[in-house]
């Protein structure tokens, strides 16, 4: 299945085009009213949790190499805002995470190898989702690409690999971009191939202001907006960057939390770790309590609670926008 969606239609996509400052406002406030009780007993059960035995991630993002070909005005990865130096994953690391991954009792959870990245800017892609896929054919598998580079056989790949595809087609107008025109086409010439993987294009207008990312964000260094509501994330999330540094969010591009090295330990250790619990204990309490989060207001309860409902439920259908 594929479906092309924009928030709000073409109305809404030029509205963020013409009034950038004030649509993010009003889409910040209706987030932070979606946001209701679940929040607050899924917080309150993750802490309850990590005091009796390991808890295990929701999600778990694997950035393989750090790079994005996009020019998105409020990405910190953009290729001009880019800080941090290259770095691609190692094939042993890699491994050692997938192995690990797979000796988690029953876990089926949502699996990404996506943080802030272009994914298919690694060249080992294909061959990487294959081997997830084959290591984890329990874990929902997600994918997020802008879609740029790709091709008919990468479509087969995810076909093969993939639960959940999101491609962001980022622009200024509200059109598909050549290559994701090209890949839609595809899929459609090709529904019996593609029966098993949802795949959703959205229109995406490239200048938008959307949230600070903890004071990371090249158009919107400040929030606005006052978030004052724990984040999801850290009871959810568990990040890897590409030297196998373990980090708290996707927000923080430029890996200033540091919970441990899975190179060097296990992610399950690191993960319930004394720095990461006192992250959720602090959190609980509000963002203010911990510095990189005072300013950030980014608000996740759409997208983790359609995790959350997903792996519930074992329907790739509930991570549909």
């Amino acid at each position: 299945m594929i479906k092309v969606t924009s928030f709000m239609g073409p109305a809404g996509f030029y509205l963020r085009k013409l009034l950038p400052e004030l649509t993010s406002t009003m889409y910040l406030g209706l987030q932070s009213k979606i946001r209701d009780r679940r929040s607050e007993d899924y917080i309150r059960e993750r802490l309850a949790a990590q005091e009796e035995g390991p808890i295990y991630p929701l999600y778990v993002a694997i950035e393989t190499v750090n790079r994005c070909n996009g020019t998105c005005a409020f990405c910190p990865a953009n290729k001009y805002a880019e800080k941090r130096p290259y770095a691609m994953m190692s094939d042993e690391l890699f491994h050692k995470i997938l192995s690990e991954i797979a000796e988690w009792p029953d876990w089926h959870g949502v699996f990404s190898l996506y943080v802030n990245n272009e994914p298919f800017i690694d060249p080992r892609m294909p061959e990487l989702l294959k081997e997830s896929r084959k290591a984890l054919p329990n874990a929902l598998m997600l994918l997020f690409t802008n879609g740029s580079l790709l091709t008919d056989k990468k479509m087969d790949v995810i076909a093969d690999n993939v639960d959940v595809c999101y491609i962001n087609n980022y622009s200024e107008e509200y059109r598909l971009n050549p290559r994701v025109r090209s890949a839609y086409e595809y899929v459609k010439r090709n529904e019996e191939r593609f029966r098993n993987v949802k795949i959703v294009i959205q229109k995406r207008y490239s200048k938008e202001v959307l949230t600070s990312r903890a004071g990371n964000s090249p158009n919107k260094p400040k929030a606005t907006t006052v978030v004052s509501a724990p984040c999801l994330i850290p009871y959810t999330d568990l990040t890897v960057y590409p030297g196998g540094q373990v980090g708290l969010c996707c927000s923080d591009v430029l890996e200033t939390q540091d919970f441990g090295n899975c190179g060097e330990d296990t992610l399950l250790n690191i993960y319930n770790g004394a720095k990461m619990k006192a992250v959720r204990k602090a959190m609980r309490e509000g963002r203010d309590k911990l510095p990189i989060c005072r300013g950030c207001d980014f608000i996740d309860s759409g997208i983790r609670f359609r995790m959350i409902d997903a792996v519930s439920r074992m329907d790739p259908n509930d991570m549909l926008a």
